[in-house]
């Protein structure tokens, strides 16, 4: 048996060896975003059309191609040629995609999955990586309306609501809205300031010398820290490992916090405002707005969401994770738009046991996350018979 363990465990440690062989790989410090966008004095940043950028990351390798219209699409005309059907989709990083290649998209999924050889429509991936509502509405008011899109979908993320209170996200200034109930929404943007360029950051070097660390003992702390957090704690009070780090809780979690602070409250007033008015530019130039809730990874993944709560220190009774959702449907009754809940399409393509839809490091969807949305998007404006006849089920 101890000759079995032993056997085993080397294979396994041989195993893990050459599955990170390609050593340390270099992450947010290199600010790929810089590359591609620019300054804009209004959205406070935007893609700089005919840009190119190259992530390399541990958990993806990808390209992204900014088009003239400053979009990371295809290249595609201003006004959609005769009989095509056009869908302009809105949102952040989630949308743009930079996780993934380009035609695995969200967006190319959407249209792949829709058009077809007699049913031409098309789905512009109107995305950048750390735009909010605000700016969101913002670009369809001073580009997307032209663009000829007779349904406008917006991807809503938590991480769209504690921004619009903001004049700055990670560094760059934004525009800021802010609503009165006798003149409606009133916008700033006279402290826009374009971003000063930062030395690249250096990653910090593995220690020289030999390393005695087990890989293999490495990979299953890891393994049991995301996918068994309960147990890893248990494991860490008898010795084995040091237990998860405690973290602060940082202003996008507090949305999920029941009853929502005053500050949560009062995002969620301009959230309503905004995409109300949103609605109505929509319905003003002839098309019709969807809105699309984008789960995190920790309201999908059951394992995920038990180690958020003990990282933050959550309480169950105050924490809940539909909240974000659950409110967003609310904000829709309200305003008068539709809202497509994608958790219930997530947590299916999620609950594989090897294959999941979100990275494991970074937030964001993967391939499969990608699919599995654009695939509920579709099923979702056939059943409400938003399309041409063409893209229905026969």
């Amino acid at each position: 048996m101890l000759a079995s363990f032993l056997a085993t465990f080397a294979v396994l440690e041989i195993a893990v060896r050459i599955a990170v062989r390609g050593g340390y790989r270099r992450g947010k410090e290199l600010r790929e975003r810089a590359t591609y966008t620019i300054f804009d004095p209004v959205l406070g940043w935007r893609l700089r059309p005919g840009a190119r950028a190259h992530y390399d990351r541990g958990e993806y390798t990808t390209d992204v191609a900014i088009n003239s219209l400053g979009m990371r699409d295809r290249e595609r005309s201003v006004v959609p040629s005769p009989g095509t059907f056009r869908i302009l989709a809105l949102g952040d990083s989630f949308v743009e995609g930079y996780t993934v290649n380009f035609g695995e998209t969200v967006g190319q999924v959407l249209e792949n999955a829709l058009a077809g050889a007699n049913c031409p429509i098309e789905v512009l991936n109107a995305g950048s990586g750390g735009y909010s509502t605000d700016q969101e509405y913002l670009f369809y008011r001073e580009t997307g309306r032209r663009l000829g899109a007779r349904v406008v979908v917006l991807f809503f993320y938590h991480n769209d609501l504690a921004p619009l209170l903001e004049t700055s996200y990670y560094g760059a200034t934004k525009p800021l809205f802010a609503y009165h109930r006798r003149s409606g929404l009133s916008l700033r943007t006279d402290h826009l300031r374009e971003p000063q360029p930062k030395p690249e950051v250096r990653p910090k070097e593995r220690p020289p010398g030999p390393r005695l660390r087990s890989a293999a003992w490495g990979w299953l702390k890891f393994r049991l820290s995301v996918g068994a957090p309960r147990l890893y704690e248990a494991l860490a009070r008898w010795g084995l490992w040091e237990p998860l780090d405690r973290l602060v809780v940082y202003p996008e979690l507090k949305a999920f916090h029941t009853p929502p602070s005053a500050q949560v409250r009062a995002a969620w007033t301009l959230a309503d405002q905004l995409l109300a008015a949103l609605r109505r530019d929509v319905e003003a130039d002839g098309a019709r707005l969807v809105v699309v809730y984008v789960p995190s990874r920790m309201e999908v993944d059951d394992a995920d969401w038990d180690a958020t709560c003990i990282q933050y220190g959550l309480p169950p009774d105050h924490w809940a994770r539909p909240a974000v959702a659950r409110r967003l449907e609310e904000s829709g009754r309200r305003g008068g738009f539709p809202v497509l809940d994608l958790t219930p399409a997530l947590h299916a393509a999620n609950a594989a046991p090897f294959w999941k839809a979100y990275l494991v490091f970074d937030p964001h969807w993967n391939a499969r996350g990608h699919r599995a949305a654009g695939q509920a998007v579709a099923a979702y404006l056939r059943s409400a018979r938003l399309l041409p006849d063409c893209a229905q089920p026969r």
